[in-house]
């Protein structure tokens, strides 16, 4: 095992391939948002290319900004990679890189060679006002957006408190699922994004009314969104099949916030685990989280060599390293492509959260 505690450059699994958070090369690094943007997109086409697919494949972008003031210029270097009505799914939030001098990262998830990619747009809605598209279909899998509280068809953000804006993302959410022949039913997975702590149980609330039971796999974190109006960011994944996952011992409740997994298909979603003590340390932290996601793949009939796609949140950027590092040791492995997230977390204490996702190779 090497001493690198990277994730993994990329990771290809049932059609798609999976590339982890790339931030500028050094020299790029000393430039502004545009040249940035532009030298991270050029490391992930390389990448895809190198498996036989290019960025034009991507399906699903999640872009972290250091400063939300560098949303206009990372459009506008970003923009011109993709044909207008060809651009992925994409999730923007504010997330510093913890690489020091880099003012952006991006992850994707791209089409494998020979593998399906169709853009999904329901019926009299316009093109998004920014270059991405509002869900990808790539074989039996539909990537939604980062959806927030704008009108579908008319582009216009609708103002409220967080209940109304939730309301907007699950209509949204809705039209947009019918265009590909599904439903808020076949979410399979989600990833919610709150500008304050404050907001987690009315978002909750609003969850519950709008996304029904069985709900998905979830992971909630606290950043900073594109419009200061925005309360709140959700991003899904869905297909039709899907089947719940409890962990062993755990009890199921089929009415509960959300799954500790869902298996569809060769594929399962692991919601986003915290460690046991928040009062310990990020390695230990970590540990305890490592050994709970391993239950859970378990329960599903995976394992860690399945994983082809995890989400570290950490609270801190010092906390990074340290979290990758236990966590390659706790599962015995290299880390599979992932990304990592600095953000806040729903449990005030807690200094570490991992999502992983798993498929058959």
């Amino acid at each position: 095992m090497s001493a690198d505690a990277s994730f993994e450059a990329s990771t290809t699994a049932q059609g798609l391939i999976y590339v982890s958070g790339v931030v500028a090369r050094p020299a790029a690094r000393s430039g502004d948002i545009g040249t940035q943007v532009k030298d991270v997109l050029d490391q992930i086409d390389a990448r895809l290319k190198a498996q036989g697919s290019s960025l034009a494949r991507a399906v699903s972008l999640q872009v972290q900004l250091r400063q939300a003031s560098d949303f206009a210029a990372m459009n506008a270097a970003y923009a011109p990679l993709f044909a207008t009505a060809d651009a992925p799914a994409r999730t923007t939030i504010v997330a510093p890189p913890e690489t020091p001098g880099a003012l952006v990262e991006i992850s994707a998830i791209a089409a494998a060679a020979g593998a399906t990619r169709e853009i999904v747009r329901p019926s009299g809605w316009a093109a998004a006002a920014n270059p991405y598209s509002y869900g990808v279909r790539s074989g039996d899998l539909v990537f939604l957006a980062g959806l927030v509280s704008r009108n579908g068809r008319t582009g216009e953000v609708v103002a409220g408190d967080l209940a109304a804006q939730a309301g907007v993302i699950f209509s949204n959410a809705t039209d947009i699922l019918a265009a590909a022949g599904l439903t808020l039913a076949d979410v399979v997975n989600a990833k919610v994004f709150v500008t304050d702590a404050g907001l987690v149980a009315p978002m909750n609330d609003a969850y519950r009314a709008r996304m029904p039971a069985p709900r998905p796999s979830r992971a909630t974190a606290i950043a900073a969104l594109m419009n200061p109006q925005y309360q709140v960011e959700m991003t899904f994944i869905a297909a039709a099949g899907k089947t719940i996952v409890n962990r062993p011992g755990a009890p199921a409740q089929p009415d509960a916030t959300l799954a500790q997994g869902v298996a569809v298909g060769q594929r399962v979603f692991v919601s986003g685990m915290l460690g046991a003590d928040f009062k310990a340390s990020v390695e230990d932290q970590t540990r305890s989280v490592v050994e709970r996601l391993t239950a859970m793949l378990t329960a599903a009939g995976f394992d860690w060599s399945h994983v082809v796609d995890a989400t570290l949140y950490v609270t801190d950027p010092a906390h990074a390293e340290p979290a990758r590092k236990t966590m390659r040791t706790a599962i015995g492995r290299e880390l599979p492509a992932g990304a990592t997230l600095v953000t806040g977390l729903v449990v005030g204490d807690a200094d570490v959260e991992i999502m992983v996702s798993a498929a058959r190779r």
